[in-house]
Formats: C-alpha cells, structure tokens, sequence
C-alpha cells in the first residue's frame, strides 16, 4: 500500500491503475487504512466468491499478493494460469517454487517501488512476465512434477511417469461445484 501510494504521488500517477484489494481486513490493516483512504485509486471491495476471482485475475494488470504467511502460494498459481504477472512478497518457499516466473517484493521499500512501477509501467516486461508465468503454470507446477519433486526431495528416487496416467482427484462440497 505505502509503495504504491508513493508511486501515486509521483509522476507515474498518471499511468497508474486502480489497485483493487480483495478479502477481509488483515492483520495491522489498521496502520495502512488511512493511506487506503487517502489514495483515490485504492477500491477496497472486501470478499468475494470464489467464482470471482477469475474475473479479477483476467481483468488485472498485475497480481499483487502482499501476504507473509501464504504457505503454498496458490493465489499466485491461479493468477499466472489466468496470464496475469505476479508481484508476491518474499518468503523462501515462494522464491524456490516460483523463482523467475514473478516479481518479487523487497524488505526495502524503494526496491518494492521500482519494481511494482516495472511491471505497472514495461508493456513489454509485464507481458513477458504473464508469458512465463502461464509456461511455467503449465509445465512446471503439473501434478506430476509436484508429485516427483517431493518424492526426489525425501530421498524415493524413481522413473518418472508419463503425466497421461495421472488423474486428478478432486473433493467438493456440493454437487453444483463439479
């Protein structure tokens, strides 16, 4: 939030987009609700279903996701599969899993700055982002792959099988989710 708010307050302010925060108040959400206020092109919208999420990935002109304790980091698989670039925080497992595929946000705020101002403002490096991250969506974070790097991680090293023997399984609450 403070990192855009400074990029609002400077001479990228013109070309900036609306930054739309999705989901419930966090933690400290206090601390930063006056900037939110403040800066005329934050729109706190709150929850929203599930279902919706792919309108907002699609529509979006990056993914920012600010989160510290996202532990697999599947709003940022769902993002790069809808051909969104992903500006994340840093955490080392988000780091490992994603590497290049996205942006990462820095503990310094001018290198968190001039990064989201990067991806805001390079056509062409925003699209190569979302390019990568869509390539590596569906190559890299198959099931299989997952799948033979976790059995390569604990030691069961095995042929890899083809991924058209996998199936995928999936559990749901109601009938009409299928």
């Amino acid at each position: 939030i403070k990192a855009y708010s400074k990029l609002f307050n400077s001479e990228f302010k013109t070309s900036l987009p609306r930054l739309v925060l999705i989901g419930d108040p966090g933690f400290n959400y206090q601390e930063i609700a006056s900037e939110i206020r403040r800066v005329p092109l934050i729109y706190p919208i709150g929850y929203i279903q599930a279902n919706e999420l792919v309108y907002f990935y699609h529509g979006a002109e990056a993914f920012i996701f600010p989160s510290f304790y996202e532990g697999f980091g599947l709003p940022i698989l769902e993002s790069m599969a809808c051909g969104t670039p992903v500006i994340s925080s840093y955490s080392e497992g988000i780091a490992k899993l994603f590497g290049d595929d996205i942006v990462l946000m820095s503990d310094d705020k001018k290198t968190t700055r001039e990064r989201l101002q990067r991806v805001l403002g390079d056509s062409v490096f925003r699209e190569r982002l979302a390019l990568r991250g869509m390539r590596a969506v569906f190559s890299a974070h198959t099931y299989s792959h997952r799948l033979q790097h976790v059995l390569d991680s604990i030691g069961m090293n095995r042929a890899p099988v083809p991924a058209e023997t996998f199936c995928f399984v999936a559990a749901v609450d109601r009938r009409e989710d299928v």
